[in-house]
């Protein structure tokens, strides 16, 4: 199957790069965070 699906490693990638940019823009909630979560203003 890898062999036919070589597109998908670069797409895959890309969005990985994607989703780590936001992280640094929005953090994740820290384990451990009371529900309901009530974020600070910016």
């Amino acid at each position: 199957m890898a062999a036919e699906a070589t597109w998908l490693l670069p797409v895959m990638f890309e969005k990985i790069v994607e989703f780590q940019a936001t992280l640094e823009e929005e953090p994740p909630i820290a384990l451990g965070t009371p529900d309901p979560y009530k974020p600070g203003r910016k």
